[in-house]
């Protein structure tokens, strides 16, 4: 059920990670040994957090709290690939979205967060068009609508068939309710 027009809408921001979302001393991770640098750098957050930023997540969650600034992200999912073959899981973005999500929390916290940042594994060939539209279909499912009212897709960051399995089933599910972002990485 949809919220009244008098409450402010509960918003969505559905980021898809990719092997340049997250920069540390003003630079991307190596993408041919991401996933091993990623996990390195998890034990290290704290003391490395002000060497961490993510130059199109927060830049494009920055832009929708402006756009509602007396309101928190009812949500934030960050869409990560997670990959079986071992020959790809080297350049998977999972660990790095470990990294965002405590950077995320950091940088926002409950002021501006409702629900701490939520990681949504992609297992599946990221460039597979068919395979992302149906995995981005499932995870915007119809019951959304139940939690949250307006829905941003950041399609910067990740493949090319999940920018587009993005922002194709975000229209889908939310229509009118649903705006897509894009941020250059400079």
């Amino acid at each position: 059920m949809p919220a009244p027009s008098s409450e402010e809408p509960r918003i969505l921001v559905v980021a898809n990670v990719g092997q340049r979302d997250l920069y540390v001393d003003d630079a991307p991770l190596n993408k041919t040994a991401l996933r091993e640098e990623a996990e390195a750098l998890l034990p290290q957050f704290n003391e490395r957090v002000g060497e961490m930023r993510a130059p199109m997540i927060q830049p494009a969650v920055a832009h929708v709290l402006r756009m509602h600034p007396d309101q928190k992200l009812a949500g934030l999912w960050l869409c990560a690939t997670d990959q079986q073959d071992a020959h790809y899981r080297k350049g998977d973005t999972a660990p790095s979205a470990k990294l965002l999500v405590q950077l995320m929390n950091r940088h926002l916290g409950k002021a501006k967060l409702a629900n701490s940042p939520q990681i949504k594994k992609i297992s599946q060939t990221p460039n597979d068009y068919d395979a992302m539209l149906k995995w981005y279909s499932d995870i915007l499912s119809p019951k959304m609508k139940e939690r949250y009212d307006k829905l941003y897709v950041v399609c910067t960051g990740g493949t090319p068939a999940c920018n587009t399995a993005l922002i194709l089933a975000g229209v889908q599910r939310y229509r009118e309710d649903c705006t897509a972002l894009y941020v250059q990485e400079r």
